[in-house]
């Protein structure tokens, strides 16, 4: 066993525990590792016109199509809903961008987004 943070032919040199020893892990109360669990939200979104000003003409959350958003019933912009998610504790995981001219001239763009339970 290798054991790290000991200078090799150093009799002198406090031995450090090994690898396994040295990682702690959280047990539940069975005893067992816990693991973090996490929800995650799916977002599909389109901008109106070339994106410039991240309006959002077509957004879809987790399957579903979302024509207006808290009072006012507006699409948020870019910035608006990922600042809204943020504040909610959701961390964006992946951006995907899928740009289909040819067939329908829509430019759709996935992100994925997930928090801890």
């Amino acid at each position: 066993m290798v054991e790290y943070g000991k200078p090799s032919g150093s009799s002198s040199a406090k031995p450090v525990a090994s690898i396994e020893q040295s990682i702690q892990v959280a047990s539940s109360a069975s005893g067992r590792p816990s693991r973090r669990q996490f929800e995650y939200k799916h977002i599909r979104l389109d901008y109106k016109g070339r994106g410039i000003t991240q309006e959002i003409n077509i957004l879809d959350i987790d399957g579903q199509r979302i024509r207006g958003w808290g009072a006012s019933g507006d699409v948020p912009t870019l910035p608006e809903m990922l600042a809204a998610l943020g504040k909610d504790g959701w961390e964006m995981v992946s951006h995907v961008v899928n740009q289909d001219n040819t067939a329908n001239g829509v430019t759709f763009h996935y992100y994925n987004f997930k928090r801890e339970l």
